[in-house]
């Protein structure tokens, strides 16, 4: 499936060996020298230099055009079905390329269809009804993103147990300062009248 996907936000696949007599499979990559972006908000990479907000941006833009060529543009449609920030490379400039295609998954015909199919991915960037349903769509994709531009805003993991009670998921977490916020919103502007 990795061979035939080419687009500049993603990261290409050179060449590949395989093995009968040993059962070995070996993938070669082009090389993305920056690191992922896991490594610049949560590790040694970014902990000197953090990442501004216009390179933040160019970062949650090319993912998003790598998700979107695999979700509209590839014949058929790919669902990555492991996207996170680790699997988010950067080039030397900060531009992303997405990676790591070994739980995709050839989507089915019409977006409204869903592939039944066990639950894989990385615990807190699965989409919720997927990891309840076992229903695999391009929208759980799209809900793995929505968490990694969550990390980029907030410099947060997607899950940290380190958090008081009830924050330690940061979905959970940024819906209940929403509903905090409209709420103080809404009593400011009853009270200002």
């Amino acid at each position: 499936m990795l061979s035939r996907l080419h687009h500049r936000n993603l990261v290409k696949l050179i060449g590949y060996y395989s093995s009968r007599e040993s059962s070995q499979n070996l993938l070669c990559y082009e090389l993305v020298p920056n690191g992922s972006l896991e490594a610049w908000l949560h590790g040694a990479l970014g902990a000197n230099c953090p990442l501004d907000w216009d390179t933040r941006m160019r970062i949650a833009l090319d993912a998003a055009r790598g998700l979107a060529y695999l979700h509209e543009d590839s014949q058929p449609c790919v669902i990555h079905r492991d996207f996170k920030a680790s699997n988010i490379l950067l080039e030397n400039d900060f531009h992303a390329k997405v990676s790591d295609f070994g739980l995709a998954k050839q989507a089915p015909e019409g977006q409204a269809n869903y592939l039944s199919t066990r639950v894989m991915g990385t615990f807190g960037y699965v989409a919720p009804e997927y990891a309840m349903t076992g229903h695999l769509l391009v929208k759980s994709d799209v809900y793995s993103y929505g968490v990694v531009l969550l990390e980029l805003l907030t410099g947060r993991r997607p899950v940290d147990m380190s958090q008081p009670s009830g924050q330690e998921n940061l979905v959970t977490w940024v819906i209940l300062l929403s509903i905090i916020y409209c709420t103080q919103l809404l009593l400011h502007n009853c009270t200002a009248e």
